[in-house]
C-alpha cells in the first residue's frame, strides 16, 4: 500500500498539477446596460491569470528543477497521471482511471483520450516513460531521479 501511495504521490510531483481558471458566467453591467450571455464575454474578454512569484523560476524543466519558483509554474504547466483533490484525496488528472495488482508492484493507467499537449498532439503512454526514462538519466542530473526508485529497474547500477 505504501508503495502505491508513495509512487503515485512521485508520478504526481514528477509531472505537476496545471492549474486553471474558470470562466464566470456573470458579469458586472452598469445599471440599465443589458447583461452580456457567457458565450460573449468568452469572445470579447481575454482570461487572464496574475500570479506573484518570489523570483524569476531558474528553470521550467522538471527534470532539473529544485526550487519553489520552479516548481509552482512546473505544476501550473504540466498535469500528472494523478492528482490531489481538496481534501488530499487521490484522484486521476490526465489519466482517465488506473488499476494495480494485488501485491502493488504492477500499475495500468488508461490516459484520457482528450488529454492534448499545448499544439494539440494527444498525450500518449510514451510521453510519460520518456519524462521518467530522461529524468533516471545521469546525463540529465536531475537531483529528484530518487523519487523515481519506487519503479522497479529505475535506480543505477554503480
Amino acid at each position: 500500500m505504501k508503495k502505491g501511495i508513495a509512487l503515485a504521490t512521485c508520478l504526481t510531483l514528477l509531472f505537476g498539477v496545471i492549474t486553471g481558471c474558470s470562466n464566470s458566467t456573470t458579469t458586472s453591467q452598469p445599471a440599465g446596460q443589458p447583461s452580456a450571455t457567457p458565450t460573449e464575454a468568452t469572445k470579447t474578454e481575454p482570461m487572464v491569470l496574475r500570479w506573484s512569484i518570489n523570483s524569476e523560476p531558474p528553470s521550467m524543466d522538471p527534470g532539473i528543477a529544485v526550487d519553489a519558483d520552479s516548481f509552482d509554474m512546473i505544476y501550473a504547466a504540466f498535469e500528472g497521471l494523478t492528482s490531489y483533490d481538496l481534501n488530499g484525496q487521490l484522484t486521476n488528472a490526465t489519466a482517465e482511471s488506473f488499476t494495480n495488482t494485488p501485491d502493488y508492484m504492477n500499475y495500468t493507467f488508461k490516459i484520457r483520450k482528450d488529454a492534448k499537449w499545448s499544439n494539440g498532439d494527444p498525450v500518449t503512454a510514451h510521453d510519460f516513460v520518456y519524462a521518467i526514462k530522461r529524468n533516471l538519466d545521469p546525463k540529465t542530473a536531475s537531483e529528484y531521479a530518487y523519487q523515481l526508485y519506487y519503479i522497479k529497474g529505475a535506480i543505477p547500477v554503480m
